[in-house]
This record gives structure tokens, sequence and C-alpha cells, in this order.
């Protein structure tokens, strides 16, 4: 071989234990993504239908009025009982 002959070494291709190792980490990592992907979705679902139930027990709060009927002092009555009852409903 002559002096100016330069020598090159050629890349080793991946051996099964290495494959396989990947073929773990990336399935292992799409498996993470989608956990976190249905985490993120449950949570942005769960405060949305939070937040809708909050503005209807704002709108619509659950006053005790059975000390204002006079006479009828039967069970307890509140205020706002069918108003809230269908706001609560459109929250789903």
């Amino acid at each position: 071989m002559s002096a100016t002959t330069e020598y090159y070494e050629q890349p080793v291709a991946a051996g099964p234990k290495q494959r396989s190792l990947s073929t773990v980490v990336a399935v292992f990592a799409t498996v993470a993504l989608a956990v976190a992907a249905v985490s993120l979705w449950q949570v942005g679902s769960s405060l949305s239908k939070q937040a809708c139930v909050e503005k209807a027990v704002g709108m619509y709060p659950a006053v005790s009025v059975s000390a204002f009927t006079g006479k009828a002092t039967g069970a307890l009555k509140l205020s706002f009982v069918d108003e809230r009852q269908k706001a609560l409903s459109s929250c789903g």
C-alpha cells in the first residue's frame, strides 16, 4: 500500500441489541406522549366543566327562602331551583 492511501473505518451497522433498545425507547416515548396528551385533554375538560358549574351557581345561588314564606314553614325551600337546574344541565 502506498503512503498516500488513507484508511477509513466503515461504520458498523447497529447490532440486534442496539436496534431493540432503540425500538423500546421509541415505543416508550410514544406511549409517554400519548399519556401526556390524554392527561392534558382531561384536565382541560374538567376545568371547563368546573367553570360552567361555578358560573351557574354564581348566577343562581341556593338561598333559603322558607324563612320568608310566612305561615308555610315546612321543608327547606331554595330559590332559583329550576333556573339553576337548567343552567347546570347545559354544562354537560
